[in-house]
């Protein structure tokens, strides 16, 4: 729970994310709900915006202490659903550039290996691909976040700058866990059904919450 503080301090610090030893251990049952929910959500390439909406919403409220204990399939549910729309052309946008920059990085790197003129260009490559998903850990949070005709991409890059190192972080996180799964594929399938997504998902809050608010 939340810290309050007493009076005549000076600038306390309100602690506003919930540890991740006490996430696994009060909710890792609703972890592994969401996990298969996304798996099936987004399954379809179409729906790939709602499902990253629905996980960021439930992941966030977990860091932030305030999940109340709800049915875990009805708050991802409803997340899905009332971000749909808005997040629908998000999704679609994230994925085909996310194909694009890697699909350069890739070609780039293929190049440089011939050419060294070319690692320039991988580099850029890279660090546009690096720009995007940080920008991404928290536009699609901000989707349950913002209200509906609020601006999001300006605000995701405001804080993508203002958490830069969490952000990185969570980037290097996520990237392990999930190219992981991917390199013991079809050996770790029973992972990515349970926690493969859900824990990238938490590394991703975890970057898009500030560890402490001043009073």
């Amino acid at each position: 729970m939340k810290k309050t503080s007493s009076q005549g301090s000076s600038a306390p610090e309100l602690r506003t994310r919930k540890p991740l030893g006490e996430i696994l251990s009060d909710d890792l049952a609703a972890l592994v709900i969401w996990n298969i929910l996304f798996f099936l959500t987004g399954l379809p390439v179409l729906t790939l915006g709602p499902a990253l909406a629905a996980l960021g919403h439930c992941t966030t409220l977990l860091v932030r202490d305030q999940f109340t204990g709800e049915k875990p399939a009805r708050v991802y549910l409803r997340a899905f659903r009332s971000c749909f729309f808005r997040a629908f052309p998000w999704g679609l946008a994230a994925f085909a550039a996310s194909l694009l920059f890697g699909t350069g990085l890739l070609f780039y790197v293929r190049l440089s290996g011939e050419n060294w003129l070319f690692v320039p260009l991988t580099a850029i490559s890279l660090l546009a691909l690096i720009f995007l998903w940080g920008i991404l850990i928290h536009l699609f949070p901000l989707l349950s976040e913002l209200p509906k005709g609020e601006s999001l991409f300006r605000p995701a890059v405001g804080l993508a700058f203002k958490q830069m190192g969490p952000t990185l972080r969570a980037l290097l996180i996520s990237s392990v866990l999930l190219a992981a799964q991917i390199l013991y594929f079809p050996a770790a399938l029973p992972i990515m059904l349970s926690i493969g997504f859900v824990f990238p998902a938490l590394a991703c809050a975890f970057a898009h919450v500030p560890k402490t608010n001043r009073l």
